[in-house]
């Protein structure tokens, strides 16, 4: 709502804010605002009543005045949570209107009866930092996306290199077949001769076009240490992927 204090300008208002519905208050000023004084009994405080509606806020006359005279907060108290708790009590001590932490309490009394109703609205929270309560959960939730995603990553890297752990294993199996395998077949073509050096055993051919040179004879020797030096690295690989799995 809007309040003026010139028919001018509420008319001016009331034209313009015609299409959105909104209502505009003129306060003439006629007479001067008399609040009633501030009367918490002893027996309210008790109750844990602390104030009247209209003594917690500041406000210009004119608006205080209309508040005042359309929501009647000269008769509206707030309480705390043992308000809330004994709001029965309350009503007894002929309080009609109660805000607690919790709920808004109204009794009204029966023009025909005499009976006394109530009604009960809880009390929502305040919503001036809304806009910012959104703004961070917004940013939460971009950092719950950014975990799943890294997780997701983790989780495909994670399989990728079991994977190649496990291909790894298989060249590693074949590579110890394959060495085993030729490292007897050399054992044994080579278990005599490898008793002599060298070069006793070229010189047991006589020096002659078969005779085979000092590199034929150390071939074998050689090759065994080729394929152990190939099993090593293959190992090696094998042991650092699973330190970087593990």
């Amino acid at each position: 709502s809007f309040i003026t204090q010139d028919p001018y300008d509420r008319d001016l208002l009331v034209k313009n804010l015609k299409p959105f519905d909104i209502p505009v208050l003129n306060y003439t000023g006629n007479r001067q605002m008399q609040n009633k004084p501030l009367v918490v009994s002893d027996m309210m405080h008790n109750l844990g009543i602390t104030s009247r509606l209209d003594e917690v806020f500041e406000a210009p006359s004119a608006v205080k005045e209309v508040l005042i005279s359309q929501a009647a907060l000269d008769h509206s108290f707030i309480g705390s949570e043992e308000t809330n708790r004994r709001a029965d009590d309350a009503n007894k001590l002929g309080v009609m209107d109660l805000w607690t932490p919790e709920n808004h309490y109204r009794w009204s009394i029966s023009r025909y009866g005499g009976h006394v109703s109530a009604s009960v609205n809880p009390v929502q929270g305040s919503r001036l930092f809304a806009s910012n309560q959104r703004r961070r959960k917004l940013e939460s939730m971009e950092k719950e996306e950014d975990l799943e995603t890294a997780i997701s990553r983790l989780t495909d890297m994670i399989g990728k290199l079991n994977v190649q752990r496990f291909k790894h294993a298989i060249e590693m199996k074949c590579g110890q077949r394959q060495v085993q395998a030729e490292g007897s077949s050399w054992r044994k073509g080579s278990h005599g001769a490898s008793k002599f050096p060298p070069e006793q055993r070229v010189a047991e051919y006589g020096g002659g076009p078969d005779a085979p040179s000092m590199a034929m004879v150390e071939a074998p020797a050689k090759l065994v240490t080729a394929m152990a030096c190939s099993n090593a690295k293959v190992t090696g690989r094998f042991l650092q992927l699973s330190r970087n799995i593990a």
